[in-house]
């Protein structure tokens, strides 16, 4: 073997959270690596950038974007390309994929100087299908973890995969190498000699490759540890002055240097691939991990069908490319990716973005309000999707409830942010109008913020009786066996879907021999709209009752109970109000719950029902939601 290249990658596109992105932190850390290469001009290194920061350097800082010209004409510095926003590219339509790496490489060329031959992957997501995106895209190489392939496959050389007679380079990153500021120098580099002889010795490539590549990885806070530990200024002494004494010479290299001049790789085939930042288990590919996180499958869901919605438009490719940006920026890798606070901020951020897109392309003279029934999760059964002028709305057989609600002054999904339950044991459905049947005693425990409920029609799938498209009507019913007693109960629910909201209707019948006792409840969540704010959960709730109108404090009134006509619940941050209207006298209850995550404001109606064998009873519940911009209703 002739000799080590090692290649040192200074991953900054995935060091920082694109909310949590500090540009004091970014300067600094850019400001310590600029001293060291101005002083070590034969240093050699490769940096990955996020858009955020491409456009921080080139609107506020052109210094940086004049010494990255200096280095990447000098080649002492590769800039690696991306995608826009971290997108999981996997998950993106093949034309997004294209849209997305084409800006982000123009971003780089404007900032840079020079168009990047070679790409990072956020979370290492891989599938097969994107050798003919990068190929389309002018990708010549694709930076990947080494965990992604055999370990028979692992030579320290690069790797090729090809996809319908298209190719593309992939480069393994050697994470496992990574230096420790407190191993010296020679050490490390004895351990590098050590890891390359011991595959190196194995194979058949010495002969057609004999030089070897590493590919170091190294995030933000590693490469500040490194510099002000002094120990990158000792490597790079150790390698100038050959003090080391391992046999096989250590060099700097750029990717796209050691790329011209070895020209044999390792022939591979990935099918996918996917590193996730939010726990230690291991995913096949990037669906598999979506599909286990329920919060980043429902966003997933909606930029598939705005997707859709974009591809179909036709007439003003003006408007259609303004949508699509839109589109690029709710695929942001982070929201789907993360479990942090910051990730549902940026979840709820995607959801304004998808909302906006979607008014983008909407020609208000001969847009068509629509209720149509397709499969619109990709369960295997059919939802209900309301697109109307002033809200969008999902109805799902499973609980019978509204599911995705966003207003059309962009908001976000109302629903997206509610906490399923505090007790997993105990887990149900939640939405606008998930229904509960409890025994008196269990009902005390729920009024507790306990979910003590056996999951009757709130864990149910609905059958779908009828459905009218022109008439926008929906008919559902269920069947349940309650309690301890064993008793049948039947639940017909109706959607009448209008501009302006919902009515419901309820007809509840006893199936079982014995007389039915038991408490009804209907209840409706919404999650936090104020991700990030003082006020998280910005909500008023005001009732009315048979002859007065009060304010309600959810965080007081945990098993607290009033008798009410209508409910109006308030969202502070959008001026958007939600008005429950009940065709007979019925009882109320609210209160917040939290999971650290977000914050989930839980409103419910409900009667008590004592019914006959045979017997039924109905109920109604108008459902009116008030945009700012009409006016603004109150309850008498």
């Amino acid at each position: 073997m002739d000799s080590i290249y090692l290649s040192l990658t200074v991953d900054f596109a995935s060091s920082y959270l694109s909310s949590d992105f500090s540009e004091k932190v970014f300067s600094a850390t850019f400001k310590s690596i600029t001293r060291f290469l101005m002083s070590h001009p034969d240093f050699k290194l490769n940096f990955s950038f996020n858009d955020e920061q491409l456009s921080f350097i080139q609107k506020k800082h052109p210094e940086y974007k004049t010494l990255l010209h200096k280095w990447t004409s000098e080649k002492q510095v590769e800039v690696l390309g991306g995608s826009l926003c971290n997108s999981i590219l996997p998950l993106c339509q093949s034309f997004d994929r294209n849209g997305q790496i084409d800006a982000h490489s123009q971003q780089v060329r404007d900032v840079c100087g020079k168009r990047p031959r070679g790409m990072t992957l956020f979370c290492d997501a891989w599938d097969f299908s994107l050798v003919t995106n990068l190929c389309t895209a002018g990708i010549e190489y694709v930076l990947m973890t080494e965990k992604a392939v055999p370990a028979e496959k692992n030579r320290f050389l690069p790797a090729y995969m090809n996809e319908l007679g298209k190719s593309v380079n992939i480069i393994l990153y050697n994470d496992r190498l990574i230096p420790d500021a407190e191993v010296s120098c020679d050490f490390y580099l004895k351990k590098l000699e050590k890891e390359v002889k011991k595959i190196s010795d194995k194979d058949n490539f010495t002969q057609f490759s004999p030089n070897r590549i590493i590919n170091l990885r190294l995030n933000s806070d590693k490469i500040c540890e490194l510099l002000d530990s002094g120990w990158l200024e000792n490597f790079y002494n150790s390698l100038n002055n050959n003090t080391v004494s391992t046999r096989i010479p250590v060099s700097l290299t750029l990717i796209s240097s050691y790329l011209k001049g070895n020209v044999n790789k390792v022939p591979v085939f990935i099918p996918s691939y996917f590193n996730s930042i939010s726990d230690d288990k291991v995913y096949s590919s990037a669906f598999d991990y979506v599909i286990s996180n329920k919060r980043a499958l429902d966003l997933y869901n909606r930029i598939l069908y705005t997707s859709l919605l974009i591809t179909q438009f036709h007439g003003d490719k003006a408007r259609k490319l303004s949508a699509r940006e839109k589109l690029w920026q709710a695929q942001n890798g982070y929201a789907l990716a993360g479990k942090d606070a910051a990730s549902a901020k940026l979840r709820h951020n995607a959801f304004i973005a998808l909302c906006e897109a979607e008014k983008q392309i909407r020609n208000p003279k001969n847009f068509r309000e629509s209720v149509i029934a397709f499969d619109y999760n990709n369960d295997g059964m059919n939802e209900y999707v309301c697109r109307m002028n002033d809200y969008f709305a999902v109805i799902n057989l499973i609980s019978g409830s509204v599911r995705e609600l966003s207003v059309s002054k962009c908001t976000g999904n109302y629903l997206h942010n509610v906490i399923e339950s505090p007790y997993p044991e105990n887990n149900y459905f939640r939405g606008l109008f998930t229904d509960h049947i409890f025994t008196p005693s269990r009902f005390e425990n729920y009024k507790n913020k306990i979910a003590d409920t056996d999951g009757i029609f709130s864990k149910i799938q609905y059958t779908e009786i009828k459905f009218s498209p022109s008439h926008r009507e929906l008919l559902m019913s269920a069947e349940a066996v309650c309690f301890n007693t064993k008793q049948k109960v039947s639940l017909r629910k109706k959607y009448i879907i209008n501009s302006s909201g919902f009515v419901v209707q309820y007809i509840l019948k006893n199936l079982s021999d014995e007389p039915l006792d038991a408490v009804f409840a209907v209840e409706s969540n919404f999650g936090c709209q104020a991700l990030g704010t003082k006020e998280e959960l910005s909500y008023n709730v005001n009732v009315a009752g048979e002859t007065e109108r009060f304010a309600v404090n959810p965080d007081e009134s945990s098993n607290r109970q009033w008798m009410v006509n209508a409910v109006q619940v308030t969202d502070r941050m959008n001026d958007v109000s939600f008005v429950f209207e009940l065709n007979e006298l019925g009882s109320y209850t609210c209160y917040n719950l939290e999971d650290g995550e977000c914050k989930t404001l839980v409103s419910s109606q409900y009667w008590p029902i004592k019914l006959d064998s045979g017997m039924e009873t109905e109920k109604t519940i108008n459902f009116t939601i008030i945009n700012p911009h009409k006016t603004r209703r109150k309850l008498h």
